[in-house]
């Protein structure tokens, strides 16, 4: 598969970006060692054309599994088909699967574009932006369809991680999950679940939800797999449970989601923030 790739450059790390991919990140690396900061991507994984197999991709204008065939929106039911040969729902958006333009590009920072009309039409752009050895996401979209619409928006990184990975996530609350991997009860955290304080990943798969949280997440890692950790700005795939016809009118939302990512000299520790910027109003 051929795909131009953009590369962007601080003093201290390297990325490099699909924007025909979905916008997705290919490689976040240090520039001395070539140590990857997220997951490695090689030509196989590139050659798939699939964003789950690279770094980060980003998650609109939904995130998560959606059930029952859509959901309720202000002005009616929206329906939505699976979108993945892999799962049966369908699954975070259409952007991942769609080519992004170019609309800014400098030797540190990017701006990403996608004129979207799946499942209704919508601009969404990406900002990236290197400094320090800090990356910045920006993620922002604005609906432009006639009938007002939810959005949940999200970024979906893959970190590396190994036995010796430690995560410190403050949340209070977790979804549990049925077969589907949809969340059908809101819990206390389990002890292993825990993360006040920096300590070590389970063993089983956590693919859940967690509440309450802070929006700073930090990992701490000295050598390399993949694990995952999605920032998102709504409830997975809680959109039918808590949005619809609530009288709220055309409220959309406008996210800034920023992932910021450190280096030290001893080892990199990455922070994740999402911020949510505001809700914008939209007129009839």
């Amino acid at each position: 598969m051929s795909l131009t790739l953009i590369e962007l450059e601080d003093e201290f790390t390297r990325l490099t970006l699909a924007p025909e991919l979905g916008a997705s990140i290919v490689n976040w690396t240090v520039r001395s060692t070539g140590q990857p900061l997220l997951r490695h991507s090689d030509a196989h994984a590139l050659n798939t054309g699939l964003p789950g197999k690279l770094g980060c991709f980003p998650l609109i204008p939904w995130s998560n599994r959606i059930a029952d065939g859509g959901f309720d929106c202000p002005d009616g039911w929206l329906a939505l088909a699976p979108n993945s040969l892999t799962d049966p729902l369908p699954i975070h958006g259409s952007a991942w699967q769609q080519v992004w333009d170019v609309v800014s590009r400098s030797e540190n920072e990017v701006v990403l574009q996608l004129d979207g009309t799946t499942p209704f039409a919508y601009r969404a752009r990406q900002r990236f932006h290197l400094s320090a050895g800090k990356l910045s996401i920006e993620l922002l979209v604005t609906h432009l369809a006639e009938h007002a619409a939810w959005h949940g928006l999200g970024l979906h990184p893959y970190l590396p991680r190994t036995a010796n990975t430690r995560l410190q996530a403050p949340a209070r609350h977790v979804w549990l999950c049925d077969r589907a991997k949809l969340p059908t009860e809101l819990s206390a955290l389990p002890l292993e679940w825990d993360f006040q304080h920096l300590k070590a990943l389970p063993e089983s798969l956590v693919d859940n939800g967690f509440c309450e949280w802070n929006g700073h997440c930090l990992i701490e890692q000295a050598d390399v797999q993949q694990g995952c950790v999605e920032p998102l700005q709504r409830t997975p795939a809680l959109v039918g449970a808590v949005g619809g016809n609530d009288h709220r009118g055309n409220v959309l939302v406008e996210m800034l989601a920023q992932m910021s990512h450190h280096i030290t000299a001893d080892h990199p520790v990455i922070e994740v923030i999402v911020r949510e910027n505001q809700l914008r109003r939209l007129s009839a």
